[in-house]
């Protein structure tokens, strides 16, 4: 649901100000050079110089732990694992190697190798909150919410400043349905951390969906205002605009999402919506049309767009975007009764009435009765408009 944050990597080493040569003498100077060019960013040159401390000194674990950690700086994920697991042989007491390749796993998307390696980190060093946080992590992106929980938990128990162990336990606890226990802590990992903007975000998406859209609104724009590029809020914030009837509002902050990210299939979606709201059927369609573009799995889009080519007179057009639909759900019960629609003012008696007879049965097995009485009223309807035409 939400991007969680990663500790950073641990130097083992104290860092040390010598000024920067070309060549180290022993492995303790290029340790050190490793270590300042690491600091400010050089990574490349960091790598180069643990290496040189690595020649010189083949047993120093810290060397392969750090040169790991400036690979991983530079997206070697794989050279950093393997630096790592070799100070694990040298040192099998290090934790921090254990932690970093951890990290490194977790990165490349294998979680259950890294919540091994967290594990050995927290039995070496049991005080091990960040260990603990991103065991929780790696347990989240399995599904395993309560286990995630726990290590949060633990972890601030550790550590009770840590804010993203809040933020990260809030969102655990929003995927369980606990979107008050959730809210609780994302403002606490507010009051922590003023500056964090994705606890506002995340508040946000809890507080929306109980129902709160003013406050949720707030906290997106919190989140914008410490984050102006996070295109996610302006797309959420679009959302409860346009929920709150304020559907110019909701256009602009669609179209900031866009901007930030053209690639936001559903940013597209929305804003036609929105468009399509305020009569503009024509830009509204140019929407849908994008949107499907970057994601022609979407059905919705190819039912707004069907609506809208509808309401226009495209009836052609309507019929083969919601066929498409239901091509994509085939139990889609109001793109049937869409399509009946369509296919009834387009003359289509027979097909119009199976249509509808299908909308009918699947809003019955789905229980929607509610359904089930609008299509019954729309083959009246259709029945009406025929016999009148003498059909």
């Amino acid at each position: 649901m939400n991007a969680l944050k990663l500790k950073t990597l641990a130097l083992v080493a104290l860092l040390l100000l010598a000024p920067l040569h070309a060549f180290a003498q022993t492995a303790k100077e290029a340790f050190e050079k490793g270590n300042k060019a690491y600091e400010q960013g050089q990574n490349t040159e960091a790598v180069q110089y643990y290496t040189q401390a690595i020649q010189l000194d083949p047993q120093d674990a810290s060397a392969y732990t750090n040169r790991g950690g400036a690979k991983r700086a530079l997206g070697d994920k794989a050279g950093a694992i393997q630096d790592y697991s070799t100070a694990i042989q040298l040192n099998p007491q290090d934790a921090d190697a254990y932690y970093n390749r951890g990290n490194a796993k977790l990165a490349l998307g294998d979680q259950p190798w890294a919540i091994q390696d967290f594990t050995r980190a927290i039995e070496l060093n049991p005080q091990f909150a960040e260990a603990y946080t991103n065991r929780g992590t790696a347990k989240r992106a399995l599904g395993d919410q309560t286990g995630a929980i726990q290590d949060y938990t633990k972890a601030i128990q550790l550590n009770p400043q840590d804010a993203s162990a809040y933020t990260n336990r809030g969102s655990s606890k929003d995927d369980l349905g606990d979107k008050t226990g959730a809210i609780q802590d994302y403002s606490t990992a507010i009051e922590l951390n003023p500056q964090l903007a994705i606890a506002y975000y995340n508040r946000g998406l809890a507080k929306s969906a109980l129902g709160d859209k003013t406050g949720a609104m707030q906290d997106y724009t919190e989140a914008i205002q410490l984050n102006p590029q996070y295109a996610e809020a302006y797309y959420n914030r679009g959302n409860m605009k346009d929920d709150l009837g304020d559907k110019a509002g909701a256009i602009d902050d669609f179209t900031q999402a866009i901007e930030i990210n053209p690639q936001y299939a559903k940013a597209y979606s929305n804003r036609g919506v929105a468009k399509s709201d305020l009569g503009n059927k024509t830009g509204a369609i140019q929407d849908y049309t994008k949107a499907i573009e970057l994601d022609p799995q979407d059905a919705q889009a190819y039912g707004n767009r069907g609506i809208a080519k509808s309401d226009l007179g495209d009836r052609t057009g309507a019929i083969q975007d919601y066929t498409k639909v239901i091509q994509l759900i085939p139990q889609d019960a109001l793109a049937y009764r869409n399509r009946g629609i369509a296919k009834a003012l387009s003359g289509d008696k027979t097909g119009a009435f199976a249509d509808l007879e299908k909308a009918k049965q699947l809003y019955v097995e789905q229980g929607d009765m509610e359904g089930y009485q609008k299509a019954i009223k729309t083959k009246n309807l259709a029945s009406d408009m025929f016999a009148s035409q003498g059909k």
